[in-house]
C-alpha cells in the first residue's frame, strides 16, 4: 500500500480563489467576444436588409421609369406621306410632385404613364386610363407605387424606415432643324424639338430597430421614350 508521505497538502484558500479569480476572468473574456460577435452578426443582418431592400427598390424603380411614354401605336406618331399628321403620344411626359403640387424640377414624387396592351385592345377614346398611370412616392416613412389606379406599399416600415425619397428631372431640349427639308427662314415654332428626360433618385433609408444602421442609394434612369414639343418643319 502507498504511504502518504507526511509533507503533502491540498490546495489552500488563496490558491483557490486565485484560481477561481482565473476562471471568471477567462469566462467574462469569453462572454464579451461572444456578446460583440452577436453583435456584429446583428448588425450585418441590418445592414444586408436595408442595403437590399433599398436595392430591390431602386431596380424596380430604374425599369418601370424606363417604360414611361411608351404606346402600341408609335409608329403613327412619325411622318410619312402616307401619314401626313402624325399623332401626339397621350402617354407622353413625367411629373415631379412635391406634397401633391406639381414642381418644376425636384420633389418627392414622380408620376407617369405608359401603354397596357392587354388593357388597351379596345382603344377607349380616353388615354391614358388610370390602371396606366404609374408613379412612387414617400408616404409614413415608405415608399409607395401607383399600381391599379391607387398606391401600394413597396417597403416595409417595420423592418426598413424611409427617411428621404428625393427626385430631380432633367430635361434636355433639342432642336430638330437637321431634320426638316426645308429651312424655317424664322418661322414660329419652326423647328421641333425633341424633349429628352432624365430623372435622378436619392432614397436613403434606416434599419427600423438600429437607427445606426443608416444607407443611401443614388441612382439615375434615362427615359427611353422622348417627346416630341410644339413646333412643326416648314
Amino acid at each position: 500500500m502507498p504511504v502518504t508521505g507526511l509533507g503533502q497538502r491540498g490546495m489552500t484558500l488563496v490558491e483557490l480563489m486565485v484560481g477561481l479569480a482565473v476562471g471568471m476572468i477567462v469566462v467574462a473574456g469569453a462572454v464579451v467576444m461572444a456578446t460583440s460577435q452577436i453583435g456584429d452578426h446583428k448588425r450585418l443582418v441590418l445592414e444586408t436588409q436595408v442595403q437590399q431592400d433599398l436595392r430591390a427598390a431602386a431596380d424596380m424603380m430604374l425599369r418601370d421609369i424606363r417604360r414611361a411614354g411608351a404606346w402600341n401605336s408609335a409608329s403613327t406618331s412619325v411622318w410619312a406621306p402616307s401619314n401626313t399628321a402624325p399623332a401626339s403620344n397621350p402617354y407622353a411626359g413625367v411629373q415631379v410632385l412635391a406634397k401633391g403640387a406639381v414642381t418644376a424640377a425636384k420633389g418627392d414624387e414622380v408620376v407617369y404613364a405608359y401603354a397596357d396592351s392587354k388593357l388597351n385592345n379596345a382603344a377607349p377614346a380616353v388615354l391614358p386610363l388610370d390602371a396606366e398611370q404609374h408613379g412612387f412616392r414617400l408616404r409614413n416613412k415608405r415608399l409607395e407605387y401607383r399600381l391599379g389606379g391607387s398606391y401600394q406599399p413597396l417597403t416595409d416600415p417595420a423592418v426598413l424606415e424611409v427617411k428621404e425619397f428625393a427626385v430631380t428631372l432633367n430635361t434636355q431640349s433639342v432642336p430638330l432643324a437637321d431634320y426638316c427639308l426645308l429651312p424655317c427662314n424664322g418661322l414660329a415654332n419652326c423647328p421641333p424639338a425633341l424633349q429628352v428626360h432624365d430623372v435622378q433618385i436619392t432614397v436613403r433609408g434606416v434599419a427600423a430597430h438600429d437607427t445606426d444602421v443608416d444607407r443611401t442609394v443614388n441612382l439615375r434612369a434615362r427615359v427611353r421614350n422622348d417627346e416630341v414639343v410644339t413646333g412643326a418643319c416648314p
